[in-house]
């Protein structure tokens, strides 16, 4: 018998495999499949819930860098993944040949940004971070697309109003 569940759980009688965790047993008397499936279940919920804080911590640590000094666009370039880091050279490419590729702070969403401001991060259903916070009195939101690997998040995308950061990047031209 094998049972395929989402989030990338797959049982049969002698395996289970949640994601990178394969678990190899054969069912023994008073290991029923259901017992077998409620604690693989509970693992893929902790996995789920580890990821989501990790994710937390990294837009936090995000504003937390900016909040100190640090220029928005530094900090996004070191926590950039590899797409939005080639977007970022594509970018400086263009600047140096004369072009004005970013106009606004991409992490608050204007040209002079009030970088002390208190930000609350929630994770989405739909697996982005986001980022509340005011500027100049006004309710402002960015959602994040991270990419996360291991213990480690990357930032692949900053999304404002439905505007791809990265794509933006992507489009610059002198």
């Amino acid at each position: 018998m094998a049972l395929k569940l989402p989030g990338a759980l797959y049982l049969d009688r002698d395996l289970i495999n949640i994601g990178k965790f394969k678990i190899t047993t054969p069912l023994k008397k008073g290991i029923t499949m259901q017992k077998i499936i409620i604690a693989a279940l509970t693992m893929s919920a902790s996995l789920a819930m580890a990821n989501d804080a990790l994710k937390i911590k990294t837009v936090q640590s995000l504003y937390r860098s900016a909040s100190q000094g640090v220029d928005s666009a530094v900090v996004l370039e070191r926590n950039a993944d590899a797409s939005l880091k080639q977007a970022y050279r594509h970018a400086d490419k263009v600047e140096r040949q004369g072009g004005m590729c970013i106009e606004e702070d991409p992490m608050f969403g204007n040209q002079d940004p009030q970088t002390k401001a208190k930000v609350t991060v929630t994770v989405l259903q739909n697996g982005l971070t986001q980022a509340k916070f005011k500027q100049y009195g006004q309710n402002q939101t960015i959602n994040y697309k991270l990419s996360c690997t291991g213990n480690a998040c990357k930032v692949n995308d900053v999304l404002n109003g439905g505007s791809s950061f990265r794509q933006e990047l992507s489009a610059c031209r002198p």
